[in-house]
């Protein structure tokens, strides 16, 4: 993963090496560090850019993290929420933009603090294990344009009930609840 890149919005630097993005990465054990997040994310693109402790595509459309709050707010634009982008976070809320259509694997994962989710009506695209043991999770509202639910998308979650979308067509096994 050497050939990947990040700019520096911030210090308004060239790039830098995932080596020396190592430097800048916080020592939270639970949470998965920025260099696996990038090799997680190479298959997507291999320029970042760092602004403000928050990671994106080059052309900022993937998000690959930003730092962790108590309410999070994903900014318009964004299209693509990246792999483990915000597993283990602690977040009790979060706003995601109208622009989002795909919530990439473990995007949530382990998220055991926010308990309800309103996926944008532009989201069609999940991914497997995207939201499983949220533990708190209770309220989710699909988008109507999800037609597949992969495999331990909701894992170990306890819902009372769902409303699915009508537009859902495939629930994949494998305890996608």
């Amino acid at each position: 993963i050497s050939d990947c890149e990040i700019y520096n919005e911030q210090w308004n630097e060239e790039c830098c090496t995932l080596e020396e993005s190592l430097l800048m990465d916080d020592d939270d054990e639970k949470q998965p560090s920025l260099l696996i997040k990038l090799f997680c994310n190479k298959q997507y693109t291999t320029r970042f850019v760092l602004d403000d402790g928050e990671v994106y595509s080059i052309d900022k459309k993937l998000l690959v993290q930003i730092p962790d709050a108590r309410h999070l707010v994903v900014k318009d634009g964004i299209e693509h929420i990246g792999i483990a982008a915000f597993a283990h976070y602690t977040f009790r809320t979060i706003q995601l933009p109208n622009t989002l259509k795909w919530i990439d694997a473990k995007a949530f994962y382990m998220c055991d603090k926010v308990t309800t989710i309103e996926m944008p009506q532009s989201v069609n695209c999940l991914g497997e294990w995207s939201f499983a043991y949220c533990d708190e999770l209770v309220n989710i509202t699909f988008s109507d344009a999800i037609e597949e639910i992969p495999a331990c998308c909701f894992c170990c979650l306890l819902f009372n009930s769902l409303n699915f979308p009508k537009s859902l067509k495939i629930i994949r096994s494998g305890n996608s609840f």
